[in-house]
């Protein structure tokens, strides 16, 4: 861009150069062409725009969920190696991010807290393990994904690319029991969370 701008106004310079600096339309002939060059530069601009637009639209498109997603799942649910894990797109594909491993029932909100102060501005596809007791004292266990975008302070194009992608990513974990969404650290309450877990699962 800085290229461009760059060739632009020298042609004008040469240009006054060539024709001669005549104070009678020297400024009508500097306006006309201020004028033409300001015209080509936004359009060079809304062409640097539009082919950013097909990039990033592209790169949504062209997401693939890596075999890490799949295998990861499983073990949650069969084997009980994870707590909490977290997803990223990264060049395109989703990958494994962070993992931790279960302590107990007595620390799921302990844990559910660590997977939410572990989270940042940027989106992830998170999976908790809930390990709960009902009030009539029987233990339900459930897999649950909660797509998380900061809806403040991540961007628009990563936004879209997580949203669009997310049945692709419960398309590779087929046991999974629920799915929910996030905003925002507020919505991110263990309790609230607890409950419609326990709700889902009379």
């Amino acid at each position: 861009m800085f290229a461009i701008r760059a060739v632009l106004f020298f042609s004008l310079v040469i240009n006054v150069l060539v024709n001669g600096y005549q104070e009678d339309n020297a400024n009508g002939e500097l306006k006309v062409l201020l004028k033409r060059l300001q015209e080509r530069l936004e359009d060079e601009e809304r062409g640097y725009e539009l082919q950013d637009l097909k990039e990033r639209w592209g790169s949504m498109s062209g997401v693939e969920v890596g075999p890490d997603v799949s295998a990861t799942c499983n073990d949650m649910m069969l084997t009980n190696n994870y707590k909490w894990v977290t997803f990223k797109i990264e060049n395109s594909v989703v990958v494994l991010d962070k993992t931790s491993a279960p302590r107990g029932i007595e620390d799921d909100e302990a844990q559910f807290n660590e997977m939410k102060n572990a989270l940042t501005s940027q989106p992830r596809y998170v999976f908790f393990d809930f390990y709960i007791t009902s009030n009539t004292g029987h233990e339900i266990r459930k897999v649950v994904l909660v797509l998380w975008i900061d809806e403040k302070r991540s961007r628009f194009f990563d936004r879209m690319a997580y949203a669009s992608n997310e049945n692709n990513v419960k398309d590779a974990c087929p046991g999974l029991s629920m799915d929910f969404s996030a905003g925002s650290k507020s919505d991110l309450n263990y309790e609230t969370y607890r409950a419609k877990v326990m709700k889902l699962s009379r």
